[in-house]
């Protein structure tokens, strides 16, 4: 004798499973796609840290260690010129927040005296206050004129900067192809090392 067995189903199961089901399979599939995709910083803020290992896992030979201490050097002299850059630029963001204040209290003052004194004429009491009012309008404006002249003064200084971090780092790329062509070379055309040996002893000889 079978026995059968009945599940009630409350209603609209039917569409809601198929639904999970899907958004599951969604989020599975985005997870694939994502997955070991590398994070990028802003490259702006980050640090210059390329370097050119040596080939084969073998240690530096002694131009090379050289070459390798210079690229140190010059990528200390890149991190403190990036590190005055963005002290500039930290500067620089107060100065125009400054000048957006003097800008705006500007506007209020001339709306003021536009209503409040708009003719030069009248009482002793209003007219020094118009005086007043006019002499801290200018005053303000000047100073407004001094912000703009340091702005102008700090985006030259990063330009400057900005132009100094890319010499050193062409530096950095030309020992690096020093390097490299060094190394190949001493696979490529070994014998070059005894013949310049012997060269040289040569013009030792010569100059004695």
């Amino acid at each position: 004798m079978a026995m059968t067995f009945s599940v009630d189903v409350p209603a609209g199961t039917e569409v809601v499973l198929p639904l999970l089901l899907i958004i599951a399979l969604l989020y599975g599939l985005r997870k694939c796609l994502d997955f070991g995709k590398a994070e990028h910083g802003d490259p702006s803020c980050t640090d210059y840290d390329d370097s050119l290992p040596p080939l084969g896992g073998r240690p530096f030979t002694g131009p090379e260690l050289a070459h390798h201490n210079t690229q140190e050097m010059i990528k200390k002299q890149i991190e403190n010129i990036e590190k005055n850059r963005q002290a500039a630029f930290a500067e620089l963001c107060k100065i125009h927040a400054r000048r957006g204040k003097i800008e705006k209290t500007l506007s209020n003052l001339t709306e003021i005296l536009k209503r409040d004194y708009p003719t030069p004429r009248g009482p002793a009491d209003e007219f020094a206050k118009r005086v007043e009012l006019e002499k801290h309008i200018r005053h303000l404006a000047k100073e407004r004129e001094e912000c703009f002249g340091m702005v102008d003064s700090i985006c030259h200084q990063m330009y400057m900067l900005l132009i100094q971090r890319l010499a050193l780092r062409r530096k950095i790329d030309r020992l690096d192809l020093q390097m490299e062509s060094a190394r190949l070379a001493d696979i490529l055309y070994p014998w070059n090392v005894a013949s310049d040996g012997l060269w040289g002893q040569v013009e030792e000889q010569k100059d004695q």
